[in-house]
């Protein structure tokens, strides 16, 4: 892969590799599930104790294949009973369907292979038979020259009887898909199953009734949540944990990142990173929502606006230019080029934008008169009132003696 990262935990669809494999075996439901790491161990290792602690973990010293990799495996367990399923870890487009339809015949035969048939078999082990039944494996660069143009290849998938690991495979399962074979040793592989993966991500959404106007240039992380009734424009990309709700329309030229859109909201060239989205709402175009942004329901947050842990509560407007401070809850208008503070009460503070962004677009647009400004009104100054002194006694006459 040429990479610091392991060829296991680079990512398809927002999920590593190994993430998807672990997930696939999950669905199957084994009784116990065991990874042999080697290569970068310790990066493996800490992803699987953080997202899969119940699967358990055994080092290989030296790479010598999968057979030594099996051999390991089951030496770290005390005992062995029923049929076990290996597996590589870089298939990351292998499906339960598949692993369960192998299993099945391995409860009969006590040992099955599942293969494929490859359009391009090049670089792949050859299924060798005698009608249905598996004579050997031939890897490629042992082949001959007739065994090089059989199509049928070996996919590293096997499934044996605890019992009898050390004899032959005799059963082979052909994969109904030979695109669910596919491993990944370099990066354009990686971008190949990143393909097919999103095709199919993009595909189950739309079965699920989720609209996309182009899909090939939606890309929609496995760990997204959408709704029936979502429109999805060109060039939408829906990252991390993402939902969006029935009735929005997001795009096009969207990034929405591990944030929530509600019902009938619009989202135009726009990006929403960490921020929650209320119903019938207007987001951009070009507009940036960072991180702690919410917006209630009917908020419109119109073009070049850009907010950071705030909350605006509809109706209520944020004009040309304009700030709104860090942690403000906005409840009332923002004029153009203000910025807006709420603490106990909101103030704006007008003329803000071109005191202290004298660079920004707003401010450069008046400065060329294309904008109009408030007109700065002088504030009242009420003078305290005097307060009333009094007397500290009054002074009366004295009274007359009497003669």
């Amino acid at each position: 892969m040429k990479s610091q990262t392991p060829k296991v935990l680079h990512e398809v669809c927002g999920l590593p590799i190994l993430g998807h494999v672990l997930s696939t075996v999950k669905e199957v439901k084994p009784q116990q599930s065991l990874v042999v790491i080697g290569h970068q161990k310790e990066l493996v290792k800490q992803y699987i104790n953080s997202e899969y602690p119940k699967v358990q973990t055994v080092v290989q010293t030296k790479q010598l294949g999968t057979g030594h990799a099996v051999q390991t495996a089951l030496a770290s367990l005390k005992s062995v009973k029923g049929l076990v399923l290996v597996l590589a870890s870089d298939t990351p487009l292998l499906s339960s369907q598949t692993l369960n339809q192998l299993v099945k015949a391995a409860k009969t035969s006590k040992a099955a292979v599942l293969t494929a048939d490859f359009p391009d078999p090049t670089g792949y082990g050859r299924i060798i038979k005698d009608e249905d039944k598996v004579l050997r494996i031939v890897e490629h660069k042992d082949a001959s020259s007739e065994e090089l143009e059989i199509s049928e290849i070996n996919t590293g998938v096997y499934v044996f009887d605890a019992d009898l690991l050390k004899q032959a495979v005799s059963t082979a399962v052909v994969c109904d898909n030979y695109l669910e074979a596919l491993g990944i040793n370099d990066q354009a592989q990686l971008a190949e199953v990143q393909r097919i993966k999103q095709q199919q991500i993009n595909e189950h959404w739309m079965l699920q009734g989720v609209t996309m106007r182009n899909p090939e240039t939606v890309i929609i992380d496995l760990t997204v949540s959408l709704a029936s009734g979502v429109f999805l424009d060109t060039n939408t990309h829906l990252i991390g944990n993402t939902s969006v709700d029935s009735g929005s329309h997001i795009g096009p030229d969207s990034l929405i990142v591990d944030s929530k859109v509600g019902e009938s909201t619009r989202v135009i060239k726009s990006t929403l990173d960490e921020a929650v989205v209320g119903n019938n709402c207007a987001v951009g175009p070009y507009t940036y929502l960072r991180p702690g942004t919410k917006l209630k329901d009917g908020v419109k947050a119109g073009a070049y606006v850009e907010i950071k842990n705030s909350m605006l509560v509809a109706p209520v407007k944020i004009g040309d230019g304009a700030y709104t401070a860090a942690g403000s809850v906005i409840t009332e208008n923002v004029p153009a080029g203000a910025l807006g503070v709420e603490r106990t009460k909101q103030r704006n503070i007008d003329g803000w934008t071109i005191r202290k962004r004298p660079n920004s677009p707003y401010s450069k647009s008046v400065k060329k008169g294309t904008k109009k400004t408030k007109t700065k009104t002088k504030a009242k100054v009420t003078k305290p009132a005097k307060k009333k002194t009094k007397n500290a006694k009054k002074q009366t006459p004295p009274k007359k003696k009497k003669k």
